[in-house]
């Protein structure tokens, strides 16, 4: 692997979703941006420097996708190992108690919370399956 450059490739493996799944996707940023429009806008609530951790579970994804770099399994001769795999699901389950704590901190905006943790729960679900793919060695 090439470092960064696989990095990148990686993640945009990971956004190059199937049409099925961009349905999903569009529907959760539209429902995340009503939403914040909904609490700044019309409820005309001030921004908050709290609801800056309703980002922290994006990086989730940017972990799994390093993870997937970083243990890339390039032979075709020999079979990958297990483990890095495994630790693959930890991290990926790791996401739902950071979730769950971002959005109990959530006090006034737990519903755009809910929301971004969903979002972000997505996208670090396509993450895995591609940083899956690179630690096994088995591309679909």
């Amino acid at each position: 692997m090439n470092g960064i450059r696989d990095f990148i490739w990686l993640f945009k493996q990971s956004l190059d979703l199937p049409r099925e799944a961009m349905v999903v996707t569009m529907a959760l940023v539209i429902i995340v941006a009503t939403t914040w429009f909904y609490i700044h806008i019309i409820r005309r609530r001030s921004f908050k420097k709290t609801e800056l951790l309703t980002l922290i579970p994006f990086i989730t994804m940017f972990i799994l996708l390093l993870w997937g770099t970083l243990f890339a399994h390039q032979d075709s001769q020999s079979k990958a190992p297990q483990w890095p795999s495994y630790v693959n699901l930890v991290i990926f389950t790791c996401h739902i108690p950071i979730c769950g704590f971002i959005i109990w901190k959530a006090k006034g905006f737990r519903l755009l919370a809910v929301e971004i943790s969903l979002l972000a729960g997505w996208y670090a679900f396509w993450a895995l399956f591609t940083a899956q793919m690179s630690v096994t060695g088995n591309w679909i």
